[in-house]
């Protein structure tokens, strides 16, 4: 099929779900592999948080990664994305009527020297990759990190070094603000789920217990999850899971 625009989908992973899911994902991207370290998830985590912000994930995309033509997927459009220019492309950009001055003075701190502008649907800017569920997506950015454009960054992830992380991903393209800002907006979700008892709950859970139902587009953690309230603009998934990874983990 065609890949083709789609509306943008909000899908939040819990904390114990993306453990879950990197456990699953671990023997399909390293046949024969361990078990993944707690410091490696911490680093993946602590990633999909600075992405995301843990409520902003859209179509699974966990790495927020730029939509690519030719890849299988389709891909969604979200407004306000800002990206770090020079400031000579900044102005030809605006001149142009593509991008708009960013008022945010906080963005400018974190890609200076660069400056930051604003983009809104349907320049390539705002287009994002759409995965069908959160195991092939999981798949995908452990793939990407590890063996592909990313692979200088992975010997970070499994040492647990969020600034060396954040250095190799910034050498790569992979963000526009600084590796300093990128770095110290990821320490805080690594250190918090590194004080977690997420990882042992995965790797020690009681099987004869529910762990999780799903409600929409998110899993939650508790069958008593009070769903979250949502902009009236977003569009809620499915309430059945594509793949159920899950049952792999918890029967």
């Amino acid at each position: 099929m065609p890949e083709q625009r789609v509306q943008p989908v909000r899908t939040i992973p819990t904390s114990p779900v993306f453990t879950g899911a990197v456990i699953d994902a671990w023997p399909v991207v390293f046949p024969g592999a361990e078990t993944p370290s707690k410091q490696a998830i911490g680093i993946l985590f602590a990633h999909y948080m600075l992405e995301t912000g843990g409520l902003h994930c859209y179509g699974w995309n966990i790495g927020n990664v730029k939509y690519v033509a030719g890849q299988g997927y389709d891909y969604h459009c979200l407004r306000g994305v800002w990206e770090g220019e020079s400031l000579a492309n900044a102005q030809r950009l605006i001149a142009s009527g593509e991008a708009v001055w960013d008022p945010n003075e906080s963005h400018h701190k974190q890609c200076a020297p660069k400056v930051s502008v604003v983009y809104q649907p349907p320049h390539p800017a705002t287009r994002f990759t759409t995965f069908p569920n959160l195991s092939e997506s999981m798949d995908n950015h452990i793939a990407l990190l590890a063996k592909r454009r990313y692979a200088s960054a992975w010997q970070h992830v499994l040492s647990g070094n969020v600034t060396a992380f954040a250095q190799a991903l910034k050498a790569r393209g992979y963000f526009t603000s600084s590796a300093k800002a990128y770095a110290s907006g990821m320490l805080g979700h690594y250190n918090r789920y590194m004080a977690s008892s997420d990882y042992e709950l995965l790797l020690n859970r009681d099987v004869t217990k529910p762990v999780y139902e799903f409600s929409g587009g998110i899993i939650h953690p508790y069958p008593d999850f009070t769903p979250m309230v949502y902009d009236s603009d977003d569009v809620i998934a499915a309430s059945t899971p594509v793949v159920p990874w899950w049952r792999r983990l918890f029967t």
